[in-house]
């Protein structure tokens, strides 16, 4: 559903279909002799289909439709970052700040990449 490049090195991916027996949080490289002979590697699993992804210089977040979570690759520690969402389906990052897209409100969540839930606002 969702995928970010980072250092033009990895590709990180989200699935929203069989996030039991797959990995929903994924992580390929982005360079490989043919396609599909990279390995994958299974960032995390969910219970629920995730549906878009972004980085910062040390996080990746993603979303689930009302949830958003942040996974330091460094310490292979996932955190949920942000909840309430009716059908969060679009994010991004850029200085400092999260923007999350909430299909569901019609509206665009500003979320400060530290700060938690009472670091969030509606920004559009």
């Amino acid at each position: 559903m969702g995928l970010v490049v980072r250092n033009s090195e990895e590709l990180w991916y989200v699935n929203s279909k069989d996030t039991i027996n797959s990995g929903a949080l994924n992580l390929a490289e982005a360079d490989s002799t043919l396609p599909n002979s990279g390995r994958i590697q299974i960032a995390a699993k969910a219970n629920e289909p995730l549906l878009a992804v972004t980085s910062s210089d040390d996080y990746v977040f993603f979303t689930s439709y009302n949830q958003v979570f942040k996974y330091d690759w460094e310490t292979d520690e996932l955190l949920l970052k942000s909840i309430g969402f009716e059908h969060a389906s679009g994010i991004s990052y850029g200085d400092e700040y999260l923007f999350v897209a909430d299909h569901g409100t019609g509206e665009i969540f500003k979320i400060d990449e530290e700060g938690g839930e009472d670091h969030m606002h509606s920004w559009i």
